[in-house]
């Protein structure tokens, strides 16, 4: 039934991104290099991302270096001047390297970025990143929309999505700019547009297509940006209502509930003592 908790689908920025992104968000005018790269490291302490050996039919075939998205938001921060919160990013997307390195190397040695709704930790590694955004402060200002690339055609790409409010949005983009991140038609992006001096910069971030999970509480302007419904019947809903009335929604019958006092009374039932966060255990 994991499968069934979702309800709709989302155009999520992805939670993890390779080192170009990191690099182009910082200096969007440069090329992105890992010259460039080591050099922000070193200036700004970033995290050093996580490197993973990619693996094939043949072996190795491969690396790549992967940063969190929080590390591309930092690099954005500073380019509009908040640097205070461009530090707290930054060291936020340290911990969240710290936390999930180690199951995503597994897991993207043999799978893509656009696979990463497949890794058993994505939907904690998605929520992870929305609550630090939303501690930080960071709502996503200068998001323009998330969107499905329709159509390139000539010098023109056509995106057709949905902006941070809900809307419907039509975006039309160089081609350039989504050929120079190797995004094709069918691909999903993030759109931004901030102002430099007396001119727009737009810039583009790859997403991918997530199940948008009920039990998760997403803070608000942080994530996620829905684009449709999950594409059940009304059928399939009614079918998924009846099971979980029928499993782990329904009701303790009289008898059950007789024995459940009778357990308690009896000390039979295991207590589990909860710590909030902050509060240390004993």
């Amino acid at each position: 039934m994991a499968g069934r908790i979702a309800r709709s689908t989302c155009c999520a920025a992805s939670p993890i991104v390779n080192w170009k992104a990191v690099a182009r968000a910082y200096n969007p005018t440069q090329e992105p290099t890992r010259g460039r790269l080591r050099e922000l490291c070193e200036k700004y302490r970033l995290s050093a991302g996580f490197t993973v050996f990619r693996r094939g039919e043949h072996g190795l075939e491969g690396r790549s270096t992967y940063y969190s998205l929080l590390s591309v938001l930092a690099g954005r921060s500073r380019q509009e001047g908040q640097d205070e919160e461009g530090s707290e990013l930054e060291q936020a997307a340290i911990g969240m390297v710290e936390q999930f390195s180690v199951p995503l190397a597994e897991f993207l040695s043999q799978h893509s970025l656009k696979q990463l709704p497949q890794a058993d930790c994505f939907y904690d590694l998605t929520a992870a990143t929305a609550q630090r955004l939303a501690e930080h402060g960071r709502p996503l200002r200068s998001l323009v929309a998330a969107a499905r690339v329709d159509e390139i055609a000539d010098d023109v790409a056509h995106l057709e999505g949905t902006s941070p409010r809900g809307g419907p949005v039509a975006v039309d983009l160089p081609s350039a700019l989504l050929e120079r991140q190797g995004v094709v038609a069918g691909d999903l992006v993030w759109v931004f547009s901030r102002v430099v001096g007396d001119a727009a910069l737009v810039e583009v971030l790859q997403a991918i297509q997530a199940p948008v999970r009920v039990d998760v509480n997403w803070p608000a302007g942080a994530w996620p940006v829905v684009l449709g419904s999950d594409g059940l019947t009304d059928e399939e809903r009614a079918e998924d209502a009846a099971h979980f009335s029928a499993a782990v929604g329904a009701n303790l019958t009289a008898e059950e509930l007789a024995g459940l006092r009778a357990d308690a009374a009896a000390g039979r039932i295991a207590r589990r003592r909860l710590h909030p966060a902050g509060c240390a255990g004993s």
